[in-house]
């Protein structure tokens, strides 16, 4: 017994992921950001036309670089592996915007979060070819490599895909430092 409580320990202090509703995103200067993430960060933004990075977080349950966007029609985050390569795009949308093109997502989002009014709502676009032509979330949702990923206040966290795939994770972090909104009680 006394072997499996040590086991345990040891797994729990070595895991890189929070616990659930421990911070997730550790704010970080730019200039501790890893050079080629920040290049690829410019060159990512680039092809997205106006966009530029604003403020960097560190990732530790995705183990990714997190870039707050500005340039963009609506509040956007890039995400970029260690290597540089692209993780993903996500665009903030508000809850009325989704029933307007997804009813029954919106529905969905509703039911899941308890017609909680602070969902915070992101298109996560998935595929690097996104960053030279951004899809509306109409035109998004028929595509692959798009998942619209949803969280409560409460910090339950949900993601869900065309096909209806939606996916429940554990209670998450219940404030985000990269979004623009305050934080969540």
């Amino acid at each position: 017994m006394i072997l499996l409580a040590l086991i345990m320990g040891t797994l729990i202090t070595c895991s890189p992921a929070p616990f659930p509703g421990d911070q997730e995103e550790i704010p970080t200067k730019a200039e501790d950001v890893p050079a080629e993430v920040r290049a690829a960060a410019a060159g990512f933004c680039k092809r997205l036309g106006t966009a530029r990075c604003k403020a960097w977080f560190w990732d530790t349950e995705d183990q990714v670089w997190e870039s707050t966007l500005a340039g963009l029609s609506r509040t956007a985050e890039l995400d970029i592996a260690p290597d540089g390569s692209f993780s993903e795009l996500e665009l903030v949308y508000d809850l009325a915007e989704v029933e307007q093109v997804l009813p029954d997502i919106a529905t969905l989002i509703r039911a899941k979060c308890r017609n909680d009014p602070d969902v915070l709502i992101e298109l996560s676009l998935r595929r690097e070819a996104f960053l030279d032509d951004i899809p509306t979330l109409k035109k998004a949702w028929s595509m692959s490599g798009v998942v619209l990923e949803f969280q409560c206040s409460s910090g339950r966290d949900f993601e869900i895909d065309a096909r209806g795939v939606c996916i429940t994770k554990k209670v998450d972090d219940t404030t985000d430092p990269s979004s623009d909104k305050q934080p969540r009680d």
